[in-house]
């Protein structure tokens, strides 16, 4: 006889069980923390000099006026963290088929692997975000510095 989930769950008697918390207290993040146009400005040098097919601007343009995108930049990124939302137009990638092997059957879509340029711009957001995001994950008591994957 095959049980759905909620037939399964109404037959389960749970008790609570006592968690052991950790003894520091767990930091919230409620908010992001703005970002400044340096933050921005040493992204933008950092990041290698691939161009992505559907970037606007290149990027050995945009690390040649850094300091001038940098604000603007910034207050998307602040934008975007604030109101929760990522602005749909970073949101567009360009996918290309990669062989997985070569010889494989170029007829057979399964050898195929699809690889995502994303613009430089989402990149950068991305990172801005990304950076907030690791250190707070990286100070909980439930992190744990072994986990893979």
């Amino acid at each position: 006889m095959i049980q759905t989930i909620s037939t399964r769950l109404s037959d389960t008697h749970s008790t609570p069980v006592e968690v052991a918390c950790a003894k520091e207290p767990i930091s919230v993040m409620s908010s992001f923390t703005p970002i400044s146009p340096a933050d921005v400005e040493k992204l933008i040098t950092a990041a290698p000099n691939k161009t992505s097919p559907i970037d606007v601007i290149p990027v050995s343009l945009l690390k040649a006026c850094s300091a001038e995108v940098s604000v603007p930049i910034a207050h998307l990124a602040n934008s975007s963290f604030s109101t929760g939302t990522f602005p749909s137009i970073y949101k567009v990638g360009l996918v290309t088929p990669l062989l997985k092997k070569p010889g494989l059957d170029k007829s057979d879509m399964k050898n195929f692997r699809p690889i995502t340029n994303l613009s430089t711009i989402s990149k950068i957001l991305e990172r801005l975000v990304l950076a907030q995001l690791k250190s707070q994950i990286v100070n909980s008591p439930n992190f744990c510095p072994h986990q893979s994957a």
